[in-house]
Parts: structure tokens; sequence; C-alpha cells
């Protein structure tokens, strides 16, 4: 409560009965529920210096270094929920599958991983598609087809800007 609000209170609202208070009160309480504020607006510097005592005994350093510490290890937590399998509900699956990988040779291990990369980094998408066998080569193809006029002919650089603000608009 700002001084002003407390000294109309003490020196105009106290002195009222107890009636006027109560219709006082009734009044104040219809105005506030139709969201009648008389027109004034209110400024946000009011709000400055609320709270303070909340953060009195923090030391600011300490505060930011604690919200570090916990965002980070939600990141380590996700982290660890995603290396782990977290995808599979059942975690003797993935330690099964772990258990194998482990029991393959180095070629057959490298094999492996460039298999699961091809397939994480995007090529994946393009496995059910039954016209494109190859997805590289498919999208080399697109490139290649990309680069020139229907004439065969490469294309210069003012044409590629002419294509690019054309997608755009």
């Amino acid at each position: 409560m700002s001084s002003s609000t407390k000294n109309i209170y003490d020196e105009h609202i106290k002195l009222l009965p107890r009636e006027q208070q109560v219709q006082l009160l009734d009044l104040l309480q219809t105005e506030l529920e139709n969201g009648e504020d008389n027109g004034q607006r209110q400024s946000i510097l009011e709000l400055h210096g609320l709270g303070k005592d909340i953060w009195r005994d923090v030391d600011p350093k300490e505060y930011v270094r604690k919200l570090r510490d916990e965002w980070e290890e939600r990141v380590r937590t996700k982290l660890a929920d995603v290396a782990v399998g977290s995808r599979y509900q059942d975690m003797s699956v993935y330690e099964e599958i772990l258990d194998q990988a482990k029991r393959l040779s180095s070629e057959e291990r490298v094999q492996l991983a460039d298999a699961l990369l091809e397939e994480e980094l995007g090529f994946g998408m393009w496995r059910d598609r039954a016209d494109i066998k190859d997805a590289a080569t498919y999208v080399e193809q697109v490139r290649e087809e990309n680069k020139r006029t229907p004439n065969g002919r490469l294309k210069g650089a003012e044409e590629f800007l002419r294509e690019v603000k054309e997608f755009d608009e």
C-alpha cells in the first residue's frame, strides 16, 4: 500500500461511520468488478521496489550459478535419456542390441555406424520412395538438373539470383 493510499485511509475513510465504510466498500467492489478505473492509467514505475524483500539475502552470482547448474542438469538428463534409448520402453531391448553390437568386429561396427548415421542424417526420409533407389545419386541428379537451363546450358549467377528472387516472391 502506498503512503498516499494510507494517508487517504487514515485521514478520510477511517473517520467515517461504519455504515458509510461498508457503503464505500460496496461502491469500490462494484467499480472494480465492472472494470471501471475512472480513466486513470497506472505507471509501471509504481511496481518499482515490489518484492525487493524477497531478494534481500540472495547473492546474485550464486543465484545465477544455481540456475545454470539446474539448466545444465536438465540438458544432461535429457541427453542421457536419449543416449540410453529412451525411445525403447523396455531397457533390455536396448541393452541386448548394444551387447550384440559390441560383439561385432571393428569393420562391422564401422559399417553399422555408417548405416545408422545415414539413416539419421536425412536419407532415411527417402527410404519409402520406390522411385528412388539411391538417395545420394537422386539428390546429385536434381542438383545437376537445377544448374542448367532447359536447353542444357549452365546457368549464370544472374539467372540463379533471378530464380531465388522469384522463389521468394
